[in-house]
């Protein structure tokens, strides 16, 4: 996903859960994407993003 991200142009800004469960009650995210380059939060590491996905279907 980084490497599209990337290749489009962009930088992750940011992202969360989505309030809405996919049609087939699976969990989807969003993400704020920025235009260009900009200085990459300690947030939005891989780790983080990971321990992010995995606390959200603890929920």
């Amino acid at each position: 996903m980084k490497l599209l991200i990337d290749d489009l142009g962009f930088t992750l800004a940011g992202f969360t859960d989505s309030p809405i469960k996919g049609g087939d009650g699976n969990h989807e995210f969003l993400l704020y994407l920025k235009k260009g380059t900009h200085k990459f939060d300690s947030g939005l590491l891989p780790d983080s993003i990971k321990d992010f996905i995995f606390n959200s279907y603890q929920k």
